[in-house]
């Protein structure tokens, strides 16, 4: 009896050979569906890698809602902004560039996971390791970053429960675990 397989009723445009090898590489078909549309009052979250901050500045010059649950200080000039962590997505969370990176936020949002040595001290300053780039010049007590990290993720939250629609884009970069613990740091 010969076996089955779960592939055998697949039309050609389903393989890489088929489907995208022979196709035009100006035209190829079937690639991408289309499931729904986004709309300007569609609350929109957005996350990831650097390209996410690309499609969070367009879809903001184009009039879509685009959730900031951690806006700038207005005294900030907008020339600071992406180098304090503002303006870049609906979080100051900076980069997050892996799957496990962004369900260890969403659990940590949600209490149900706490990062394990979060706190990094270099030189009498302290960051927060899970966001090294949202305050690159340090902070000056552990007690600021935790305050910091406890409102970012109230703010986190906020947004998750709120939106219509996420935006997340994977980055192409290592990621680092605790072994112990399970923490991913970025």
């Amino acid at each position: 009896m010969k076996s089955e397989h779960p592939y055998k009723t697949l039309s050609a445009d389903k393989f890489w050979k088929t489907g995208v090898v022979g196709q035009n590489p100006f035209f190829v078909q079937s690639i991408y569906k289309k499931k729904f549309n986004i709309i300007e009052k569609h609350k929109i979250c957005t996350a990831g890698s650097c390209f996410a901050q690309h499609i969070t500045k367009r879809f903001k010059k184009h009039g879509f809602n685009i959730i900031d649950n951690e806006p700038a200080p207005r005294i900030l000039p907008e020339s600071e902004h992406l180098k304090h962590g503002f303006s870049q997505y609906s979080c100051r969370y900076g980069n997050i560039y892996t799957v496990r990176q962004l369900l260890q936020l969403a659990l940590e949002a949600f209490d149900e996971f706490t990062p394990n040595n979060f706190i990094w001290e270099k030189d009498g300053r302290y960051y927060d390791a899970l966001r090294p780039s949202v305050f690159p010049n340090g902070l000056e007590t552990k007690d600021e970053i935790q305050f910091l990290r406890s409102n970012h993720l109230l703010s986190v939250k906020k947004a998750f429960l709120e939106m219509d629609v996420f935006i997340f884009t994977l980055g192409l970069t290592e990621s680092w675990t605790h072994i112990t613990s399970g923490t991913v740091y970025p």
